[in-house]
């Protein structure tokens, strides 16, 4: 699925590991630090530019990997000795897309319901259970 829009959607702060493959074919490891449905940030130790186009593995914990086209949208000044990033989907099929958004929506609940609870409030309703959605 081509993702035409680019909008910045809810981040949500992760640690999960990609690999990511730019078109001179360098391959590295990195981390994601948050995610959002338009795109990620992330860490590495290789240097990549604006508008760079990478092919990715994102390791999604307990639901397996994932992959996707991304576009270096930003980027940082490194910081012991690893480049932070800002990538946004160009190219994600509609299966990987509903494992993320299915992803955040589990952890977007886990939020809420601890909020809450932090709160002392309840949820007898049951009013809490985000769901996104594929476009």
């Amino acid at each position: 699925m081509r993702i035409k829009k680019t909008f910045r959607g809810n981040r949500f702060d992760l640690d999960w590991n990609l690999q990511a493959c730019d078109d001179r074919g360098l391959l590295a490891e990195g981390r994601i630090l948050n995610a959002s449905v338009s795109g990620f940030r992330f860490v590495t130790r290789n240097r990549y530019r604006l508008r760079d186009k990478l092919a990715v593995q994102i390791d999604i914990p307990g639901r397996g990997r994932i992959g996707c086209n991304v576009t270096v949208v930003w980027l940082n000044p490194p910081q012991e000795n690893e480049y932070e990033f800002g990538a946004r989907f160009t190219d994600i099929s509609e299966s990987e897309l509903q494992t993320l958004l299915d992803e955040l929506s589990v952890i977007a609940r886990e939020r809420i319901e601890k909020l809450l609870s932090e709160r002392g409030i309840s949820d007898e309703a049951g009013l809490v259970s985000p769901k996104l959605e594929a476009a």
